[in-house]
């Protein structure tokens, strides 16, 4: 909600972590705040380092978006990002 997975997929390129935007998997292909992981050559602690990435770009996508909308609705990151 709020979180784009396009400039999400961009900020996770940044860092060496390739996966899509899930909006590029939806039929009208719309920005979503979803991703779409593919896992095929990697070592657990290769794919453990991926997330813990990704878990970090997403909570600070949302740290960003709870500031620019002031009076929002105060959420808990963790409800924010499902797995």
């Amino acid at each position: 909600e709020g979180i784009s997975g396009r400039a999400l997929v961009e900020a996770a390129r940044a860092e060496g972590v390739l996966v899509s935007a899930g909006g590029d998997y939806a039929p009208d292909r719309a920005d979503t705040s979803s991703l779409r992981i593919s896992v095929s050559r990697s070592s657990g602690a290769d794919l453990e380092k991926a997330l813990e990435c990704l878990g970090a770009l997403a909570r600070a996508a949302v740290r960003r978006a709870h500031r620019r909308a002031p009076g929002a609705e105060e959420r808990r990151e963790e409800a924010l990002i499902q797995i």
